[in-house]
């Protein structure tokens, strides 16, 4: 609440942290107003890793061109990476994207919205975008995509 007070003299908008659970956000959506709206990320990919040196360059297949790619785990889940050839650096995305749309019923009313895309082709956008709105329209249903996480909405970080 002190950060969200201090930050209210200098923007116009702020943005819940990804770390909060639902109570933490409960709590500060009570004390935002109207002159400094809230913010919240309700889907999107969320970077797990950001890493030094060329993924692919350590299996010979480096094109030094920026662009993704995916690699698989042990469990054999695919991971999104963008590669940066230019700064050379990675990003590993998580395999299921945060969505909280579970949250619409009771939790956040009054605030602003957000969707990242990173890794969804067209298609998969366009129902993403159709799905949040139908939401906000009070037309609760079950999304297109079957996995997600809800992050650290749950339980929060400690």
């Amino acid at each position: 609440k002190n950060a969200q007070n201090f930050w209210n003299k200098y923007t116009s908008e702020n943005y819940l942290p990804l770390e909060l659970n639902r109570h933490e956000i409960s709590d500060l959506m009570i004390d935002s107003d109207d002159l400094n709206p809230l913010s919240i990320m309700v889907y999107g990919h969320l970077p797990m890793m950001i890493s030094a040196n060329c993924i692919r360059k350590t299996t010979n297949c480096c094109t030094h061109q920026f662009g993704y790619s995916t690699i698989k785990d042990r469990y054999q889940k695919e991971f999104c990476v963008y590669s940066d050839c230019k700064y050379c650096y990675n990003i590993l995305y998580n395999s299921v994207p945060l969505s909280i749309h579970g949250m619409f019923k009771k939790t956040v009313r009054n605030a602003n919205y957000r969707l990242d895309f990173t890794v969804e082709n067209g298609l998969q956008t366009d129902s993403v975008i159709r799905y949040f709105s139908d939401l906000l329209k009070g037309n609760y249903s079950e999304p297109d995509y079957a996995d997600f996480t809800t992050g650290h909405y749950k339980r929060g970080v400690e």
